[in-house]
């Protein structure tokens, strides 16, 4: 059973690296994942994946999930407000979703940083 639910996260994590803006036309998106139902909107919560992407790369040691994380890193920075706090997204009333950044990407830190370049890691 426990194939069973890997495959299903590796088949989810590879259909986030599909939706991922990786062109630069409007830096804003770049690093997003696209939303297949509200398209052309890249929901703010969408940094949550960082944590799946980061444990992706640290047991297929594929480097396409650690890139897509570090562009969906750099990429919730647009969510961020001058206090530190994350919105939830660019025109919702839901202000502050903090915690739920801050728990996967100290996840990410705690279970994989092993995967991540010195840089990276410094600039967490």
């Amino acid at each position: 059973m426990a194939n069973f639910y890997f495959d299903l996260l590796k088949e989810w994590c590879d259909a986030l690296v599909d939706l991922q803006i990786t062109e630069h036309r409007r830096p804003e998106l770049y690093g997003g994942i696209l939303c297949p139902s509200c398209a052309p909107r890249v929901h703010g919560r969408c940094g949550d994946a960082i944590y799946p992407l980061t444990y992706m790369s640290s047991v297929t040691k594929n480097p396409i999930y650690l890139e897509a994380a570090k562009r969906l890193f750099d990429w919730a920075e647009n969510m961020a407000r001058p206090d530190g706090g994350y919105i939830n997204d660019t025109n919702s009333r839901w202000n502050y979703t903090t915690v739920f950044a801050s728990i996967q990407l100290g996840e990410a830190l705690l279970y994989h940083s092993n995967t991540l370049d010195a840089g990276t890691n410094d600039n967490v």
